[in-house]
């Protein structure tokens, strides 16, 4: 079959992607003059994917590639090509593809030799169109090896048995069937008739496909779709998705071209290699990310059963790691390492040393295990390791093996001298320590945050269910075969030790991995000086190849499987603009970053399937590899870093890095359970601590605050610290960030409060190096970069740009420091009338009701008109977006579908937002709105439990702490009784009195969920309503608090956990729980931050 030259040239043409059309076509392009439209349509959608619809960031995209918008919008046409067009190469394979296609008889495919790639235990979907590919390729391929045919008498198969070679032709296959599954599914569900496009979708929503009867599909229709689009070899196909065309083509060429370099290095390297004797039996392959034109590894396993791995890249740092290992072996550590051989050939390398998953021994080799865990999470430290993800690791009986070591010394790129990069470096001194290594337990979660899932070394242990969708295929091959996108479950790794049969919980050994990591720790600072006197390890070390990622795999990824939907197949230049939402990355700034030449790369990785790889060599501060050109000058050498690390081992970083470990720990394994519905028990009436005795325990609070604080070079603060993850239930251990809630600014609160009574400088300036980070921030001139900050924080009152505005006003009275009040007008202006219109969680922790009240602070502070007009703004939301819900009053949707009752989420305190609203504004419907949702929460009251219900959890809980339940609704009440005082009000207020009192028993001690935020109400309502004996309560259950704290060590944090778990943050730790023991001690000194008064 031929294919005629212009059918060619218009395939080749759709196919080609914006850089092709830029850099090799401009002078062929032929313009039409009637494609405005599209032209249009791709400008906006472009702009739109970059910039949010910014065109000034499209514009400053294009300059940066030396464009105009003129220049571009030529060749987002259609277009056509002049007759002096050359085909490129690709065209050449898709010509014989289109040939060999069209004469395949798909009957004969058991007649094939080789035997063809399929197991009809496991079909894939519409396998049978991509048979002919695998002709074309072992022609191909005999065409690099420069054999006349495939037998048995020559390469392949004198090294590689059936099978093996079957295995990798099955990859090939596989890759083509991942490719074009979407699109061949998109045309099936046009090609049969309509009625089997929903009938199977309907039946799995509802679980019917296991409970009826089915009789197995037929395949007329499907046997139809394969003959018609195999009838002209595929040419309709490609006519239709040039795009398609092009890719399917790079892939076979790139599989080509890896598999004939794989067979002749494993030729040229049995002489050489020993353990390379014998044939390979079978290939596993597919391992990993596929980079540099589609190579990856392989697991080999030989006719004798040995396994070797062969990499398709250079392995020198694997080596040099080993050799490290042997030093230490050498040394006589008490626990010695497994070390692992390895053939390196710079280009690539083979590991002789397959490493399998084996069980400890017995309950002692688990301990070792996790020895050896924390040993080698010590060197991963100092080496500079990070993805150490449990895809890398592998549990060999009581070892932990490193076996993907390509993040190893890894680079950091160098900040800009004056940016806010710069100026604000403690977050890279925090992540600058085990954190990074990847090996420690860690949440991550789905982009709603409503899954949490752990992928590090230590942590994952159980199989979780997967933050993404995957596709899933059913009824392959038939004319019922339909594809859903489903979330399935990440599979349990070889990660994982066991003991008897049974995995094991790394929170049941974290003593022995802080053993380990600790004996580590000291050996190399002990012998630190004899390691680099090392000259041999010194030097293989500096010179080795390392690489940089600059930009998370999983990114490109997700990127790469979303532009291989129908619609990006049609046309190069959409699939093109796509891609080119990563440039969104480098649009923040005015200036063309360093890193701009980066895209290109990335780009052009992209375009050909392949997952950008970038890297250097350890010593070099130059980005070298995966690049055009060097990007000089943008790395601090990973061989450095190492040095100094080295260099820098103390007893004061030691015990920094064994408390990021406790701290990792606490975060993954905690839960948000505080044991709130347990009445108090009867207890002896205690002698209330003296003012003067509180004020030392807050003191007591700040100093630990103090000396767990980070201060940079530029004299910012930062802090690690429990950060809680609503929707998830789960708790992240990171660098804090700016809130009241759990951030700097609740620290600063408490340290300016602490210092107005106590004068000591120290306090001062902390709290101030504390908003440093902050105040580089609102001083920035990059008003994209604050922009995209207060859109990530969002407005509320207890994480978001209220929160900060809040403590910002009280930290300049405590301090007596206007600048900070300055500030706090600075936050205000980002409380733009667009973010308060589009707020939807609406209560007092994240949305406009907590937004509002800190408004309403900074207004009784500056009388500024535009401030309390942006409180009033707040209110309008609350008065628009109220829901109904079961035919009960009025209230608001905040983070569940039902409405809320309480203060942190629920209708208490968004009433009480409106009633200090109207309070300063004596506008009538504000406490109208108010009185509403107060109704709401009395309509859902049981009288039965006389307590309000949390619909957070179903069925509804009955909860009695600040952010749900009793706690909280009464301060509401409280708060609001000097405007809205009524019987029922009172009546309520007494309720949730008679509660808080009954439930003081066995919980968390901080503000939020905490004896601490119980303790508030208590003290006041002693103070509005002037009855001493609920002071007394309150002073004697803090009394208790701090006793019981005293003799354990710590105050209890987690409900779940021992007390040691230190959290410096503000409603669920320590910051909180000091500033509510100055309440106690001056209660008139300090507003309650828990009604943000």
């Amino acid at each position: 079959m031929i294919i005629e030259t212009n059918i060619l040239s218009e395939i080749s043409l759709k196919a080609s992607s914006l850089s092709e059309r830029l850099n090799q076509l401009s002078s062929c392009f032929i313009l039409s003059s009637n494609e405005t439209e599209i032209i249009n349509q791709r400008l906006e959608h472009w702009c739109q994917i970059i910039g949010d619809g910014d065109w000034r960031k499209l514009k400053k995209r294009l300059e940066w590639d030396n464009l105009t918008l003129e220049e571009i919008k030529p060749f987002l046409e259609n277009g056509k090509i002049s007759t002096e067009f050359s085909l490129p190469p690709w065209t050449e394979i898709l010509t014989l593809w289109v040939e060999t296609t069209a004469k395949f008889n798909l009957k004969r495919v058991t007649e094939q030799f080789p035997s063809f790639p399929i197991d009809p235990n496991n079909p894939l979907p519409f396998e049978e169109i991509w048979f002919s590919a695998v002709i074309v390729a072992r022609k191909k391929l005999c065409e690099r090896l420069a054999i006349p045919t495939i037998s048995f008498e020559q390469i392949p198969f004198t090294l590689l048995s059936a099978r093996a070679y079957q295995n990798l032709e099955r990859m090939l296959l596989q890759r083509l069937v991942n490719m074009g599954g979407k699109t061949l599914y998109h045309e099936f569900c046009q090609f049969r008739p309509p009625i089997y496009n929903g009938l199977n979708f309907f039946l799995e929503q509802f679980d019917l496909l296991t409970q009826l009867d089915l009789t197995p599909p037929e395949t007329t229709y499907y046997q139809a779709f394969v003959k018609n689009f195999l009838q002209d070899g595929l040419l309709t196909l490609w006519k239709n998705y040039p795009v398609l065309a092009r890719l399917m083509v790079t892939t076979l060429n790139f599989w080509v071209e890896a598999t004939a370099e794989f067979i002749l290095r494993l030729k040229d390297d049995r002489s050489t290699v020993p353990q390379l004797q014998g044939k390979i039996k079978e290939i596993q392959g597919s391992l990993s990310d596929f980079h540099n034109r589609g190579r990856s590894v392989f697991i080999l396993t030989l006719e004798s059963g040995q396994k070797i791995i062969y990499k398709p890249k250079n392995i020198g740092l694997e080596v040099a790691y080993n050799q490290l290992l042997t030093w230490c072996n050498q040394q006589q550590f008490p626990l010695p390492f497994k070390t692992i051989d390895h053939c390196d050939s710079d280009t690539y390398g083979w590991v002789l040393d397959y490493i399998e998953q084996e069980p400890c021994a017995d309950a002692a080799a688990a301990q070792r295990f996790y020895q050896r865990g924390g040993m080698l999470l010590c060197l991963l430290y100092v080496l500079g390791g990070n993805d150490c993800h449990y895809e890398n690791l592998i549990a060999h009986g009581e070892h932990l093996v490193l076996i993907d070591l390509e993040t190893l010394m890894h680079p950091q790129a160098k900040t800009i001298p004056g940016s806010i990069q710069e100026s604000i470096d403690g977050d890279r001194q925090l992540w600058d320590s085990v954190l990074r290594t990847g090996l420690l337990p860690r949440w991550d979660f789905s982009p709603d945050n409503a899954i949490a899932y752990d992928i590090s070394g230590l942590g994952s242990i159980t199989a979780q269910k997967a933050p993404y969708s995957l596709p899933r295929w059913k009824f392959i091959n038939t004319d019922e075969v339909y594809l859903l996108e489903e979330r399935g479950t990440l599979a349990e790794q070889a990660n994982i030790p066991q003991l008897n049969g049974v995995a094991l919980a790394p929170e049941d050994y974290e003593a022995d991995l802080i053993t380990g990591f600790t004996q580590m720790y000291q050996f190399l600072g002990e012998n630190k000086q004899a390691l680099l006197d090392q000259k041999g390890l010194q030097t293989t070390l500096q010179f080795q190849k390392v690489r940089f990622i600059f930009r998370a795999t999983y990114v490109y990824e997700a990127l790469l499987q979303k532009t291989l939907a129908p619609e990006f197949l049609k046309n190069g230049v959409d699939r093109s603009i796509e891609i080119d939402i990563l440039s969104r990355t480098f649009l923040n700034g005015e200036e063309k970053p360093t890193a701009w030449p980066i895209l290109s790369a990335e780009l052009a990785a992209m375009e050909q399937l392949d997952i950008p790889y970038f890297g250097s060599t350890a010593s070099s501060h130059a980005l070298t590899v995966g690049v055009r050109q060097p990007i000089k000058d943008y790395l601090s050498p990973s061989y450095e870093r190492f040095i100094e690390r080295l260099q820098a081992l103390s007893d004061l970083d030691l015990r920094q890095q064994v408390a990021m470990i406790r701290g990792s720990f606490a975060a993954r394994f905690a839960k948000n359970k505080p044991l709130s519905s347990i009445p108090s028990l009867p207890s002896p009436s205690l002698p209330c601590l003296t003012s003067d005795q509180f004020l030392n325990a807050a003191r007591q609070i700040a100093t630990e605050i103090c000396e767990r604080s980070i201060v940079d070079r530029f004299g910012n603060a930062r802090w690690l610290g429990l950060s809680y993850v609503d929707h998830s239930n789960r708790f992240q251990f990171q660098p804090l960030g700016y809130s009241l809630y759990d951030g700097n600014c609740g620290i600063a609160l408490f340290l300016s409060a602490l210092f107005q009574i106590t004068r000591e400088d120290s306090f001062r300036t902390l709290a101030l190096q504390a908003l440093t980070p902050l105040k580089g921030l609102l001083n920035h001139s990059n008003s994209a970069l604050t922009s995209k900050f207060a859109q990530q924080i969002g407005i509320g009152g207890g994480t978001g740009i209220g929160s900060i505005i809040y403590a910002l006003v009280k930290i300049s009275k405590f301090l007596g420091d206007e600048t900070v009040l300055e500030d706090g007008v600075k936050m205000a202006h980002f409380l733009t009338s667009e973010r308060i219109e589009c707020d939807r969680q609406l209560d007092i922790i994240g949305g406009v009701a907590g937004a509002m009240l800190g408004l309403l602070n900074l207004y009784r502070e500056t009388g500024a008109t535009k401030v309390l007009q942006q409180a009033i703004d707040c209110g309008q939301i609350l008065i628009k977006k109220r829901i109904s819900f079961e035919g009960k009053p009025l209230a608001w949707k905040t983070i569940t579908e039902q409405p809320l009752t309480g203060f942190s989420h629920g209708a208490a305190g968004i009433a009480y937002a409106l009633v200090r609203l109207y309070e300063v504004t004596e506008e009538p419907e504000y406490l109208d709105i108010a009185r509403e949702g107060i109704a709401y929460e009395r309509s859902v009251f049981s009288s039965t439990v006389l307590n309000w219900p949390d619909f957070l959890t179903m069925p509804p809980t009955f909860k009695v702490m600040w952010c749900h339940g009793a706690a909280g609704i009464g301060l509401a009440r409280l708060g609001g009784l000097r405007i809205e005082s009524s019987a029922a009000i009172r009546q309520e207020l007494e309720i949730a009195l008679e509660n808080t009192q009954k439930y003081m028993g066995q919980s968390v001690d901080h503000l939020c969920c905490g004896h601490f935020g119980r303790i508030e109400l208590l003290l006041t309502a002693g103070l509005v309503l002037k009855h001493p004996q609920l002071i007394d309560i309150a002073c004697q259950k803090a009394t208790h608090l701090v006793q019981q704290a005293q003799q354990k060590g710590s105050y209890q944090l987690l409900g779940n956990l021992s007390t040691v778990a230190f959290n410096p943050g503000f409603f669920q730790g320590m910051a909180g729980i000091g500033y509510q023991l100055l309440r106690l001690a001056y209660p008139a000194r300090f507003p309650v931050v828990l009604l943000w008064d």
